[in-house]
């Protein structure tokens, strides 16, 4: 299942115990990584929802270890979440800024109402594979990457292309001025373990 197909809705009445579950796995692995001297970015997809539950946050940032000055944990929520609680979102973000927990807002152009709301910290923009795959050869796909690169710009945060499968649309990415890619020219989804003797080697799967 991709990550993504873990972000909870607040319909669910599971949403918050999976979201625990989620957070205290991805500090595992963390520490499992750092322990073998590889230390990684992790992310962790999260509905918006959970974050009206103030001692989610503190749960959240009591569970970090030492490891998070030289490896940083990423939230990710969807655009249309951030949408719906521009306000929630807001104060959230504040709250893990100061844990050293970013955000990153997946499928950026879904949803764009937050997108001019001043003092927001979000730290990474993703642009779903709607948009980059194919974009080498469609002209609408790069004014929309061109686009959200510019939004990143103005509010400094770092730029995702996700999606990425065909060479021509990675060298595009690459020439438009992405930060990061996602997709199979990288890696394939793989076990903790397996990731991490692949990082250990240097393999460019460690990037993101």
């Amino acid at each position: 299942m991709a990550p993504d197909g873990f972000i909870q809705t607040d319909s669910d009445p599971q949403f918050r115990g999976l979201s625990d579950f989620m957070v205290k796995r991805a500090m595992t692995d963390w520490v499992y990584f750092t322990e073998r001297r590889s230390p990684v970015e992790l992310v962790v997809p999260l509905p918006v929802a959970i974050f009206e539950d103030a001692a989610f946050i503190d749960r959240l940032c009591l569970g970090l270890t030492a490891h998070a000055t030289s490896a940083k944990l990423t939230v990710e929520i969807s655009s249309i979440d951030a949408g719906r609680d521009t306000a929630l979102v807001k104060q959230a973000a504040r709250q893990l800024e100061r844990c050293n927990v970013a955000i990153s807002i997946d499928d950026v152009m879904a949803e764009t109402s937050w997108i001019d709301i001043g003092d927001f910290p979000i730290a990474e923009l993703q642009v779903g594979p709607g948009f980059i795959s194919g974009c080498s050869v469609d002209r609408d796909k790069r004014a929309v990457c061109g686009k959200v690169l510019s939004i990143a710009e103005r509010i400094g945060a770092r730029t995702t292309a996700k999606g990425l499968d065909a060479s021509a649309d990675f060298r595009v990415v690459c020439d438009m001025g992405f930060d990061l890619g996602q997709g199979a020219p990288f890696a394939k989804p793989m076990e903790v373990h397996r990731f991490a003797r692949t990082v250990l080697r240097g393999h460019p799967a460690a990037l993101k």
